[in-house]
C-alpha cells in the first residue's frame, strides 16, 4: 500500500488510502498519536542503563511528570540547516515511526515524502537515506506546498497561492493546477494517473511557478509569547521549558478561535500557580515587535519577483490556500487581505492536507521539476583576496537540463598542475533587496547579504598536462543536469584535445 508521510517541525502526519473506501485517511499509531491523529513531532531521553527515548505524544504525557525533562523539539529546522546534533533526534524519532508501523502490520510498498520548498540537498539526503532504511521499493520526495494544492481540493481554480506555515518554517508556493483541456505548460508536472485525490479531477496535473520560504515559523511565536508573559507577570524564570512552551502554544491555538485566552500555569520553582491570560490584540503587537510582518512580506517580494519573469500578476491569482497551524492564525489571514480579496483565502483544510496531497502522486509517472536554488562554483577573488561564488545554474533551472551549461577556465598561476572545483548550493536571503535584469531574465538578489552556501563536494581536480599558464583559456566545462537529479560534468582540455571526463555525474541531488 502507498504512504505519504508529512515530516513537521511541530506534528508530523502518516496518511494512506483506506483499504474501504479508497479515501485518504491519517494512520494513528497507538502511544504516539494524539486522538486527532497528528503526532507531534517530539523526543525525550528518559534516565537510565540504557536510557530509553519516548517520542510523539508519549512525550508529552511524560511532561506532565517530569517538566525538566530533556526534550528535542523542532529539531526539523536544525536538520534543514544541517545541524548534526539534530540528527541523531530525526533518527530516533522517524525509526519509532517505523517500528509503530511494523507493529500495526502496516506493509509499505511506496512512500511519498514532503520537504520544505527551502530545503538544502543535504537535508533531502538525510531524509531519503532514512527512508532507505525502511526498506521502501520506491520513494519519491515531493515539495510541501506542491502537496497542499493537490490535496486542497478548491474547485473552478486553475492558479493558486499555497502559504505552509509550520512549526519551523514558512513556505509560499505559487501553483498552477490543470485539468483536461487546458492549455499545456512546461515546469513542474505532477501526473496523479488513476491515484486522484478528487475523483472529479482525473489525471490532473500542476505546475509550481514560483516558491520561497524563510525559517520562521509557530515555535518562534511560541516562545515570544512565553518571554512577553514572564515579563508581563515579573517572574523569574524564563527558561522557556517544553512544558511551559507548550501553554504558550495553547494560548496561541485558542486565539485563532476567539478574541482572548486563558492558561493555568505553574512555575516548578516557586511552587505557585497563576493564571495566564492573552488578548489576540497582545499577540497582535507581539508579532509586531518581532518584526513578524515584515519578515513575511519579504517572502512575499521574493515570490513575486520570481512569478513576473513569467507574466503572473497577483491579481491573478485564484484561491490562496491556508496550511499548517501558523497559517490558522487570525494575523497571517489579516496580512493576506492586503494582497487578496478575503474571498479568495480558505483556510478550513485539516493539517493532514499536505500528507493527503502526497498520496495523489503516481509514483509511476515521470516527473519534470526544477531547482530551487542556485548552484555555484567557487573562484578566488584576487582583488578582494577571499573565496566568492560564481552562479553556475540558476534557481529555477529545470531538470533534465534541455541543454548543457557551459564554461571555460584558465590557469591562474604560473606552471599550474591542476583546478580545483568546489560546488556549492546557493541560497539567496530573502531579506530586502534589488532587481537585476541577467542574461534576459530578472534576478533579485540582497543589496547587503551574501548568499548561504552549502558545499556539496570534496574539491575535484581536473589535471593539466602539460601545466597551465595564465592568461589563455584551458579548460571547456559542460554542465547538466539528468533525470535522477544527478550533475554531470564533461571536461575537455583545449591545449591538447584529450577529454578529461564524459558526462560524469559528480553530485547527487536527491
Amino acid at each position: 500500500m502507498d504512504y505519504a508521510l508529512d515530516f513537521g517541525s511541530s506534528n508530523t502526519v502518516i496518511a494512506r488510502r483506506s483499504p474501504v473506501t479508497r479515501q485518504p485517511e491519517m494512520v494513528a499509531l497507538p502511544g504516539l498519536s494524539q486522538p486527532d491523529g497528528l503526532i507531534p513531532t517530539l523526543v525525550c531521553m528518559v534516565p537510565g542503563d540504557p536510557p530509553r527515548y519516548l517520542c510523539g505524544q508519549q512525550v508529552r504525557e511524560y511532561l506532565q511528570q517530569s517538566p525538566h525533562a530533556p526534550v528535542f523539539h523542532h529539531f526539523k529546522r536544525a536538520l534543514l540547516q544541517s545541524a548534526d546534533e539534530a540528527k541523531q533526534a530525526g533518527a530516533i524519532f522517524l525509526q519509532r515511526l517505523l517500528q509503530g508501523l511494523h507493529q500495526q502490520n502496516y506493509a509499505i510498498n511506496a512512500l511519498v515524502l514532503t520537504t520544505p520548498v527551502d530545503a538544502f540537498e543535504p537535508y533531502r539526503q538525510w531524509l531519503t537515506e532514512m527512508a532507505r532504511a525502511w526498506q521502501v521499493p520506491q520513494i519519491r520526495l515531493l515539495d510541501e506546498p506542491t502537496a497542499a494544492a493537490l490535496g486542497y481540493g478548491v474547485a473552478d481554480s486553475d492558479l493558486v497561492l499555497v502559504v505552509d506555515g509550520g512549526g519551523g518554517t514558512l513556505d509560499l508556493a505559487l501553483v498552477q493546477l490543470q485539468r483536461p483541456g487546458t492549455r499545456t505548460h512546461l515546469g513542474w508536472i505532477v501526473r496523479w494517473g488513476d491515484r486522484e485525490f478528487d475523483h472529479r479531477q482525473k489525471n490532473s496535473q500542476a505546475q509550481v511557478i514560483a516558491k520561497a520560504g524563510v525559517n520562521l515559523g509557530g515555535g518562534d511565536i511560541d516562545r515570544w509569547i512565553f518571554d512577553y508573559l514572564v515579563q508581563k507577570h515579573g517572574l523569574t524564570t524564563g527558561d522557556g521549558i517544553p512544558l511551559t512552551l507548550t501553554i504558550a502554544e495553547r494560548l496561541k491555538i485558542q486565539l485563532s478561535e476567539q478574541p482572548n485566552s486563558h492558561q493555568l500555569y505553574f512555575d516548578p520553582r516557586t511552587g505557585i500557580s497563576q493564571h495566564w491570560f492573552l488578548e489576540r490584540t497582545e499577540l497582535d503587537q507581539i508579532l509586531r515587535h518581532h518584526h513578524f510582518f515584515e519578515r513575511l512580506d519579504a517572502v512575499m517580494q521574493y515570490l513575486w519577483e520570481q512569478a513576473r519573469v513569467q507574466g503572473y500578476r497577483p491579481r491573478d491569482v485564484d484561491a490562496v490556500l491556508l496550511v499548517g497551524g501558523m497559517s490558522q492564525m487570525p494575523a497571517v489571514r489579516q496580512w493576506l487581505q492586503g494582497y487578496f480579496p478575503a474571498s479568495k483565502i480558505h483556510h478550513h483544510r485539516s493539517l493532514a492536507v499536505v500528507a493527503y496531497g502526497a498520496l495523489g502522486l503516481n509514483l509511476s509517472a515521470p516527473i519534470q521539476d526544477f531547482l530551487y536554488h542556485s548552484y555555484g562554483l567557487r573562484y578566488w577573488d584576487k582583488r578582494r583576496k577571499s573565496h566568492h561564488w560564481h552562479e553556475l545554474i540558476p534557481a529555477g533551472h529545470p531538470y533534465p537540463s534541455p541543454e548543457p551549461i557551459e564554461l571555460m577556465l584558465g590557469a591562474s598561476l604560473p606552471d599550474q598542475t591542476a583546478v580545483e572545483l568546489v560546488l556549492g548550493e546557493l541560497s539567496h536571503p530573502t531579506g530586502q533587496g534589488a532587481v537585476y535584469f541577467e542574461n534576459g531574465r530578472l534576478v533579485l538578489r540582497s543589496a547587503d547579504q551574501d548568499p548561504e552556501v552549502q558545499i556539496l563536494n570534496e574539491a575535484l581536480h581536473l589535471p593539466l598536462d602539460p601545466p597551465g599558464q595564465p592568461g589563455h583559456d584551458r579548460l571547456h566545462l559542460a554542465f547538466r543536469v539528468n533525470a535522477d537529479r544527478q550533475l554531470c560534468l564533461t571536461a575537455r582540455d583545449l591545449l591538447t584535445g584529450h577529454c578529461l571526463c564524459q558526462d560524469r555525474p559528480i553530485l547527487t541531488l536527491t
